[in-house]
């Protein structure tokens, strides 16, 4: 306070109209989960102090703290609705009997890639999280496939034994090549800066292998199983479709579609295989028309790919009702700003007269030219008032015992955030309106650019912000990278399997297409690119060979 009982100009930002703040900085090397448990307990201090009116808890900590909740939360709603939506797509359309069965053998699988990812020491987050689903949906392709082809075996009348080992036989290869593509697909996520994307990479395709390994052995066992004292289709079985027996010569074949078996009263003239019969008819009898309206589909889609919105706004990545959102808010209402930019200088001494002198020129000219970004800046310049008067203002005659007795004079709790006790640092935060991500990556650019620093001066820009920033850049950056990559490492593993350049060529070329019209679908619709869609390409490349090894079944 000054003589007059009022607070001093430089301290006015930590007093603002009827408010106090009170500013907490985490030491720096945190995991997510002491940075999480930290959180909460400035949040219980708070909580338990009886602060007069309604403290609020603000910042990005706060937030990230808010999103490792989320993500456990969202994991078991995301987890039971797709199992919820597992039953009735099987009731629906696998029409064959024990239809559920492949569904606790999936989640079996599931389990243990969490818990093997768990164990190599990766991380829950918000982007390895979407792993779930994908999982899911992945492992009932491959349960889906190995029931439906026994029981196309059964059907025919054929011994348990020696319908698995046919079913085996058939099916295998075919599932088995898609099995690899697809882990080589996944696993060029590994090409990305971003750890997250990196384990989100291993988390597929360790969890493809371990699916496929889980029905491949599990599921038929327990299949056989069943069946093992069945002499034949209709002996001593009260199932309707095994009591009816072999099909008779005359009988409709079973039709296969789409990892579905379909008996003689769903044959092609009604439900979903008429329709896809249509289709397939169809799709033959115009297929150049069809490949050129795709191929210039997929050629547009790729011309609008850099032009796809990316959503980099750490709050909109946060369900809206959070409460580390809405405190973010009103912390912005009362300060005007609730995210910072600091950058670290250094040099022998950031307090000689010729650093500081140059301190006040540069601060000055970032916030008169970013001022419609930046709203303020606490630093040794603004605590010392030197940014109330020019830069030479601190002449260079001036003698540094007046200096260190001016820095000395500021509380200690104060000082530890802007000058190390050795002088050879000092931070200034920039403190700023409410900016996307990629816009904050590009004003630290443009900060560092703009130092004009003299000899001996160097800047690094540290905190969360500036990593978030780095993090994002490179989760967008290298798309195109990865996904050159994942066509390139699928095709030399099929033409390893297949030793054909024509019939490991063929596959891939419909996982183009469809990736290109993904990005057209996405710049057509303003979907924005995040954490999860920038990884899009990876799962297209994924998903599509899995489709493709189901077309070859």
């Amino acid at each position: 306070y000054g003589t007059d009982g009022s607070v001093r100009s430089q301290f006015a930002k930590l007093m603002p109209a009827g408010h106090e703040v009170m500013l907490i900085r985490l030491a720096g090397g945190l995991t997510v989960d002491e940075e999480k448990a930290t959180t909460q307990r400035v949040l219980d201090a708070v909580e338990d102090a009886g602060l007069p009116g309604d403290p609020v808890v603000a910042g990005n900590s706060r937030l990230i703290s808010d999103i490792t909740s989320s993500i456990t939360r969202d994991m078991a709603l995301t987890g039971g609705i797709a199992i919820l939506l597992m039953i009735i797509v099987l009731y629906a359309v696998f029409r064959v009997r024990r239809r559920l069965l492949a569904l606790p053998v999936v989640l079996v699988g599931v389990l243990m890639t969490f818990g093997l990812t768990g164990a190599i020491g990766l991380s829950l987050t918000l982007v390895t999280m979407a792993g779930l689903p994908v999982l899911i949906g992945l492992g009932m392709d491959f349960a889906i496939q190995f029931h439906n082809r026994y029981e196309e075996e059964s059907q025919a009348g054929r011994h348990p034994a020696a319908g698995m080992v046919t079913a085996l036989s058939h099916v295998g290869p075919a599932v088995s090549t898609a099995v690899l593509a697809t882990i080589l697909g996944f696993v060029t996520l590994l090409m990305s800066a971003v750890p997250a994307v990196r384990d989100f990479g291993i988390l597929l395709a360790l969890g493809v292998a371990v699916l496929y390994s889980v029905s491949l052995v599990a599921l038929n066992a327990v299949l056989y199983r069943l069946d093992r004292d069945r002499e034949a289709p209709g002996a001593g079985s009260d199932d309707p479709q095994i009591a009816e027996g072999p099909p008779a010569a005359d009988a409709p074949v079973a039709a296969t579609s789409a990892g579905t078996t379909v008996d003689a009263d769903d044959r092609p003239g009604r439900g979903i295989p008429a329709v896809l019969g249509w289709i397939s008819t169809r799709s033959i009898r115009f297929a150049p028309v069809l490949v050129t309206i795709g191929v210039l589909l997929a050629i547009g889609g790729f011309a609008v790919d850099h032009r796809l919105p990316v959503q980099t706004d750490i709050e909109k990545l946060v369900p809206a009702d959070t409460p580390g959102v809405h405190a973010m808010g009103d912390a912005r209402k009362v300060l005007g700003s609730a995210t910072s930019i600091s950058i670290m200088v250094s040099a022998a001494d950031v307090t000689s007269p010729e650093t500081l002198t140059w301190l006040v020129g540069f601060q000055r000219r970032i916030l008169t030219d970013h001022a419609d970004q930046i709203v303020g800046a606490d630093s040794l310049v603004t605590t010392l008032k030197l940014d109330q008067n020019a830069a030479a203002a601190v002449p260079a005659e001036q003698r540094a015992a007046a200096l260190a007795a001016a820095i000395a004079a500021i509380p200690k709790d104060v000082r530890i955030n802007l000058v190390s006790d050795d002088h050879t640092a000092t931070s200034i935060n920039f403190n700023t309106k409410r900016l996307s991500i990629s816009q904050l990556d590009t004003l630290i650019h443009q900060i560092k650019h703009e130092a004009d620093a003299p000899d001996g001066v160097r800047l690094a820009a540290g905190g969360t912000v500036a990593l978030g920033a780095a993090a994002i850049s490179a989760i967008t950056d290298n798309r195109t990278t990865i996904a050159i990559a994942g066509f390139i490492a699928v095709l030399i593993g099929l033409m390893v399997v297949y030793r054909s350049p024509r019939r490991a060529v063929m596959p891939v070329i419909p996982i183009i297409l469809v990736t290109g019209w993904s990005s057209g679908v996405m710049w057509l619709f303003d979907i924005e690119l995040n954490p999860l869609t920038a990884v899009m390409s990876a799962l297209i490349i994924g998903n599509g060979f899995l489709s493709m090894g189901d077309s070859v079944t």
